[in-house]
Formats: structure tokens, C-alpha cells, sequence
């Protein structure tokens, strides 16, 4: 069940009920045996008793369904769909970070419908290795919340969560070990506010805060203010630090006087790289990780200057933006979860906010995209 949020404070189960949704089926539900092409239909029952094989017109029953379906199971693109049996509640405006250490993707919190208020938050946390998702439920976490700041601190092996949106804006920060989440308390903080842009900068080992009108630095110890460019300043802006070239790349955001113009910043200055006219297209809060196998930024999503919601898939090689052409992809949605999996070198999507021709409407689906 979900509670209304009452208070700023952070919450401790032992005192406040839990702001969760349900556990969801994910992709379809289907638990039936399905052939390892992904093929949809069932082809065979399980026979009852031990040892027991499929017999001859089973097994031409599942040769025809394969042979007639080879071009529908043929690759269609880099974007493949994970179905797994549970997953995250249908969510928007969440947090998500890969924690190289142990190999997962950490979601906590979000939307869960189209406004966020009282019972629509949500302050569960879910883990991710690839197979499958499962909700973790420590002592203590952070009320709930949605488009709060959150990156993996690789130095210290902790997620960070700053911020977000319950009743009022919130200004905690808080810290995930794999095992419990810890309220920390920084001699300065940001103000209380959401809407973030956020990466985790690992060559000078802080999280990089990126928020209207100011940047912050965050080395484990306290946040600190540091440059900022009112360039960049732009509502639904994404951030993601390229390691194969230290720098912080800014992307995605409403049109604006600067367009959608690309930018980097190497912890001292900003630099703009790419002018808007030859930059993917100003999309407000798209999906945005960097691929470091491959040494690419991907954008993906994000909602256009007149509304209209974007199933597009863009990649930046820290000079020119290539529109990637999929014939399978997610559906068009905003404020999706995306985040590069280092350990199976494929960048994850979970979730936003999508539509359904007439009403909007919050997702969980789970996307690989495996490009080459």
C-alpha cells in the first residue's frame, strides 16, 4: 500500500511505512517453456515423469513455428527487449547507477503515475545483473522521491543519492553500500532542489552536480561549489562523464538561446563542442550514459520543443552526433533509465514516461542495446 509523504526528514521503516510499488510481471508475463530464439508462442508442454524427451510431432511442431518465424527472429538492430519474470512498478523520473564493484544497476525511488504526489512516490530500492531484478529492502532508506540525483562513486564503492522532489524539495544526501543506505551530512550541501543533472567524474573522484544555475562537486567529505557556464542552462539537460577523454558531456534540454548545443567540461572550464546546429535535436530529458567499450555517448528518447515524445537513438564520439537507425527499439518516452553495464558491455534502459496515443502512461520495460 501505498502512503502519502508528510515530511522532508529521511525515513526510517522502523518508524514510516514504506512509499513502494507493487512488484510487477514484466514484458508480457508468460512463464510458459519458449524456444532460446524468442520465439513468443509456447511450442511444447513439459511432459509429466522423469527423462522423459519431446517426441517426433513435437519436435516438428516446434521445427515449423521456428522456420516459418526466421525473418521476425532474424537481428533487428541493436535494441533487444529483457523479459524477466518480475521487475520495477511502472516508473518515471527515477534514480539509476551502475555499481562497477558488484556488478548491478541500483534503482531506487520515482513516480509512479503522471503527477507526483502523496501516494504516487515511491522510495523502494531494486538491483539488476542482468538476468533478472530484485527489490532489496534494508533497515533504512530514503523517503520517497522522485527526480532526486543519483551516481556510482567508484572510489568509494557507494551509490550517492542527493535531492529530489517528496511534498517540498529536498536537500539530503545520502550513500548505498550494496547493503544498507546511510544519511550523510556534509559540512555544505546544494540547496533542496530536483531536476539534476548528474556523473560521477572519475579521473578527480567526485560526482559532478550539475543544476540550473549552479555546478557542485561532491568528494565524499562535502560538496563544494565549482564552475558554471549559464550556457548550459537548460530544463530536461543530461550529463555523463566520458572517461576515455576526462570530461563531462552536456546534452539533451528545451530549446533555447543556446539550441541544443553539446557541451564538456574538464573540471576547470566549459566548452561548448558541438553547435546546435549540428547536434542531435533539442530533446528534453532523454536517456543519456556514455559506452565505454565503445567510447560513445548514447542519447536515447527525450520530448521534442512541441510535445511529441522521441523513440530515437543518437550516439556522440566527442566530435559529431550519428542518429542510430534501429528496426527494433523501445517506444518513444522522456526521462527513461539508461545506464552503461560495464561488466557485458551493453547500455541498460528501464522505464519513463510514455504515451498511449491518448493518455500518458509510466513504463517498465527493460531494453539492451548492444550496438557494434
Amino acid at each position: 500500500m501505498l502512503h502519502p509523504v508528510t515530511t522532508r526528514n529521511p525515513c526510517s521503516r522502523a518508524s514510516n511505512p514504506r512509499h513502494r510499488g507493487t512488484e510487477h510481471a514484466a514484458g508480457d508475463g508468460t512463464r510458459a517453456r519458449r524456444l532460446q530464439s524468442g520465439v513468443g508462442a509456447t511450442i511444447c508442454a513439459p511432459r509429466q515423469g522423469a527423462g522423459r524427451t519431446a517426441g517426433p510431432s513435437c519436435l516438428l511442431a516446434a521445427f515449423t513455428a521456428l522456420s516459418s518465424c526466421l525473418p521476425a527472429c532474424a537481428p533487428a538492430g541493436p535494441w533487444a527487449r529483457q523479459h524477466t519474470d518480475v521487475a520495477p512498478s511502472p516508473r518515471s523520473r527515477f534514480g539509476l547507477a551502475y555499481d562497477s564493484d558488484r556488478r548491478v544497476l541500483v534503482l531506487f525511488g520515482g513516480t509512479l503515475g503522471e503527477r507526483a504526489s502523496g501516494s504516487h512516490m515511491a522510495d523502494d530500492t531494486w538491483e539488476y545483473d542482468g538476468t533478472s531484478w530484485r527489490e532489496v529492502t534494508p533497515a533504512v532508506s530514503p523517503c520517497a522521491r522522485w527526480n532526486h540525483a543519483m551516481a556510482y562513486d567508484s572510489a568509494r564503492r557507494v551509490v550517492v543519492l542527493f535531492g529530489g522532489m517528496a511534498d517540498d524539495p529536498l536537500g539530503d544526501t545520502w550513500e548505498y553500500d550494496g547493503r544498507s543506505w546511510r544519511e550523510v551530512t556534509p559540512a555544505a550541501s546544494p540547496p533542496a532542489g530536483s531536476d539534476f543533472g548528474v556523473a560521477y567524474d572519475a579521473a578527480r573522484e567526485v560526482v559532478v552536480l550539475a543544476g540550473w544555475d549552479a555546478l557542485w562537486e561532491y568528494d565524499g567529505q562535502t560538496w563544494a561549489q565549482a564552475a558554471f557556464a549559464p550556457a548550459v542552462q537548460r530544463l530536461g539537460r543530461e550529463i555523463v562523464y566520458d572517461s576515455a577523454r576526462s570530461v563531462v558531456v552536456l546534452a539533451g534540454g528545451e530549446q533555447d538561446a543556446q539550441g541544443a548545443s553539446t557541451w564538456e567540461y574538464d573540471g576547470q572550464t566549459w566548452v561548448e563542442t558541438v553547435a546546435a546546429e549540428h547536434s542531435a535535436p533539442a530533446l528534453a530529458w532523454p536517456g543519456l550514459a556514455y559506452d565505454s567499450g565503445r567510447r560513445r555517448v548514447v542519447l536515447f528518447g527525450g520530448r521534442a520543443g512541441n510535445d511529441v515524445l522521441s523513440a530515437a537513438t543518437w550516439e556522440y564520439d566527442g566530435t559529431a552526433w550519428t542518429e542510430v537507425t534501429s528496426e527494433r527499439s523501445p517506444r518513444a518516452r522522456l526521462s527513461p533509465g539508461l545506464a552503461y553495464d560495464a561488466a557485458r558491455g551493453v547500455t541498460m534502459l528501464f522505464g519513463g514516461t510514455g504515451s498511449d496515443g491518448h493518455a500518458t502512461v509510466v513504463l517498465n520495460d527493460t531494453w539492451e542495446y548492444r550496438a557494434e
